[in-house]
């Protein structure tokens, strides 16, 4: 197959040699390794980062069978900001001038949102014949009208009228809806407007269950030590991702004040618009480290340092149906959890036995929680154990892209097959 993979804010292969890729980046990979070409059309700026990898338009080759289209569209500092929208038309407008200009593809798999980027990937599908897989990652643009006060709420979705439009109009085009879990899918079958058939399937977030060379986890080992991470004996609690407004960070500082004289470390990895008030707010505490952006090698030793993986979300509609990358990570080094998540991620904790859900903002609970396993070593075991199970037999990428491969090859071969 000759595929498009058509997905903007995931970290990028060719922005470091360790970078840690998700979806489409090891969805791309993995499609090379099965012998198909891929052809990954995303934007020079990286979202994460809030810079511009490239300063124009590139074309780069990744790796044979890989590679990228990159459209340069506008900066933005923030993720909810009118910059962003002319960002996201900017790039649609792009892919719609650009595509026509590629040998056409046997399929196109579009990460959704982005809105504009999803209807002009439909639009072209539609004009060349080309079957168009929506794969459904977040539920724009409802959940911006559910964010709102509920006063405003019937206001805020007049305003967002045009883009409740092109979502319909996308998925009435598409020609199969996958997503991250089975409410995603049931969601953009919805929006097209009809039943769900076979073709209709979900896919969990996969994450990649690689171990780095010796050579680069004795690197990243020195790395964390010259950082000042302690060593055995110190309860180290970790969260890795993105330092934004999804997140609530003040219980962590508030637990970390309240056990800064005792043997636990809090190590947060990431950047993002709430990194300067967390270091500010966690300035006088000497147990929270602030790396900022780390890479692959230095996030799985890291991870193997530790005794716990903290993910304090907000409890946002988009977050309660779906099961975070975040999760996944953690299990996949047989982390045990400490989430502030309802939902599907509290429902898994708590069937599979590998973690402890706290409530939102409560800083009592998530100290509760964080002592429970600091003082019970075989609890902290247990739960590590089943989250490492439960890893491999659901969520490695291997197996997970694998069986998307699979589907899209069969949605392939039966629009070829003779009628």
């Amino acid at each position: 197959m000759n595929v498009w993979i058509v997905a903007v804010g995931e970290p990028l292969p060719i922005e470091q040699s360790n970078e840690r890729l998700l979806r489409a980046g090891i969805f791309s990979k993995m499609l090379a390794a099965r012998g198909h070409q891929v052809t990954w059309w995303t934007s020079t700026f990286l979202h994460m980062k809030k810079r511009h990898l490239f300063d124009s338009d590139r074309v780069v080759e990744v790796e044979p069978g890989v590679r990228m289209r990159l459209l340069h569209g506008l900066a933005y500092d923030s993720n909810v900001s009118l910059r962003r929208l002319i960002d996201h038309w900017i790039i649609g407008r792009k892919f719609a001038g650009q595509a026509a200009s590629e040998p056409r593809p046997d399929l196109i798999l579009c990460s959704f949102p982005t809105i504009e980027l999803s209807l002009e990937a439909v639009k072209y599908g539609r004009r060349e014949s080309v079957p168009v897989v929506l794969d459904v990652r977040d539920l724009w643009p409802d959940i911006f009208v559910a964010l709102a006060p509920r006063g405003l709420r019937s206001l805020v979705r007049l305003v967002l009228a045009p883009y409740f439009s092109m979502t319909r109009r996308a998925f009435e085009g598409a020609s199969t809806v996958v997503a991250i879990n089975e409410g995603f899918v049931d969601w953009g079958v919805k929006r097209a407007g009809r039943m769900r058939t076979s073709r209709d399937r979900a896919f969990p977030m996969g994450y990649p269950d690689v171990e780095p060379s010796e050579g680069a986890i004795t690197i990243a080992g020195k790395f964390w030590n010259d950082l000042g991470v302690a060593g055995d004996g110190v309860f180290k609690a970790i969260f890795v991702g993105n330092i934004g407004r999804q997140f609530e960070f003040e219980p962590i500082v508030e637990v970390a004040r309240r056990m800064a004289c005792e043997p636990v470390q809090f190590i947060i990895c990431g950047t993002g618009n709430f990194s300067e008030t967390l270091l500010r707010l966690s300035k006088e505490l000497p147990n929270i480290l602030l790396p900022g952006w780390v890479g692959s090698d230095e996030i799985w030793t890291l991870m193997r340092m530790s005794q716990v993986g903290l993910a304090p979300y907000h409890a946002e509609e988009s977050f309660t149906h779906s099961l975070p990358n975040k999760a996944l990570e953690y299990f996949s080094a047989g982390l045990p959890m400490i989430s502030s998540l309802p939902g599907a991620l509290q429902t898994l904790l708590e069937t599979a036995q590998c973690g402890v859900t706290y409530a939102n903002r409560d800083a009592d609970a998530l100290e509760a929680a964080l002592r429970r396993l600091l003082f019970d070593p075989d609890l902290r075991q247990r739960l590590g154990d089943n989250a490492r199970a439960l890893f491999k037999s659901q969520f490695s990428a291997a197996h997970v892209y694998s069986e998307m491969i699979d589907h899209l090859e069969t949605l392939l071969a039966a629009k070829s097959a003779p009628t």
